[in-house]
């Protein structure tokens, strides 16, 4: 993890995005928090869609610099569409690849 190297928050590895000090990435941290704080009892949360055009602009800005995006400025359903999308890029899902087996076999 080195954050001078890339502000690039999305498709990317998930361990270049933690360490010992962070244990959940900075941008889902974030975008998570916001959701608890302002939309936990908004209706369909994450079923319904936000703006193509503003999911796009939230994507960018929080890879450009996620510190300094003002959550404020967007739709709680584009937060939503947002923390999909990281979760999407991810190169390897959260349940790993590798576990695959382990999982349906624990479901």
């Amino acid at each position: 993890f080195d954050p001078e190297l890339s502000s690039r928050q999305f498709g990317v590895e998930l361990s270049r995005l933690t360490s010992d000090e962070r244990a959940v990435p900075l941008v889902v941290e974030k975008l998570i928090n916001y959701i608890e704080m302002h939309g936990l009892y908004t209706e369909g949360i994450y079923r319904k869609s936000g703006s193509t055009n503003k999911i796009k602009e939230l994507k960018q800005g929080l890879d450009t610099d996620a510190n300094s995006v003002n959550l404020d400025d967007y739709n709680i359903h584009v937060i939503a569409s947002v923390l999909k999308q990281w979760l999407r890029d991810l190169p390897n899902p959260l349940m790993t690849f590798e576990l695959y087996e382990e999982f349906l076999r624990a479901m």
